[in-house]
């Protein structure tokens, strides 16, 4: 396979991961920067692709996938996140699903200055610090009453703003917030709410 594609460079710039997609599965390819040499891959068994995926810190990288019931079906996500080192070995599920209620999980950040810790939003609004290797979670400051949010956090892993919908009309919002406090409200792209007004 030679097509690559979402090429993500590694935090110290000396490695570069790729998508492959093949016509059945996809495979995860890790490369040297400097000369393109493979370093590591990782593949999935017939009907499971790479659905998303970032550097976690220069050694491994999360990754979720989405899996197709058959040839004609289009792929699902599994609402679990994974890690692999850069080697391609170790592949591991982050915490059973039970630790989370068996809510979806997914990466809202892999914290820049942080090597042993993600950033994840478990069940329908949660926000958790999940540790890449004690299988363990703690649960952070955070969390919205919108459905379906999406969180989006600063170099910190703090949150700032939070994308969602609410009330029975499913209206869009976003939240621009510093700590608890919440300075704007922006509703279908109308500013309703925010500091001296």
């Amino acid at each position: 396979p030679d097509a690559f594609v979402d090429l993500k460079i590694s935090p110290d710039g000396k490695h570069l991961a790729a998508s492959v997609p093949l016509e059945d599965r996809s495979l995860l390819v890790m490369l040297d920067s400097t000369n393109m040499t493979r370093v590591g891959a990782l593949g999935f068994k017939e009907g499971v692709f790479l659905n998303e995926y970032e550097w976690a810190n220069n050694n491994q990288i999360v990754y979720s996938v989405a899996s197709r019931q058959d040839k004609l079906s289009a792929p699902v996500a599994v609402d679990a996140l994974n890690l692999v080192n850069l080697d391609g070995s170790g592949s591991k599920q982050l915490l059973p699903m039970v630790e989370f209620e068996a809510f979806p999980i997914t990466l809202i950040d892999a914290l820049r200055d942080d090597d042993e810790n993600i950033l994840v939003r478990y069940g329908l609004a949660g926000v958790a610090e999940l540790s890449l290797e004690k299988d363990r979670k703690r649960v952070v400051k955070g969390g919205s009453n919108l459905d379906t949010p999406k969180y989006i956090a600063d170099n910190a892993g703090d949150i700032r703003f939070v994308l969602g919908h609410f009330g029975q009309q499913r209206l869009p919002r976003l939240d621009l917030r510093v700590g608890e406090l919440r300075l704007v409200e922006l509703v279908i792209g109308v500013l309703i709410a925010g500091p001296g007004r």
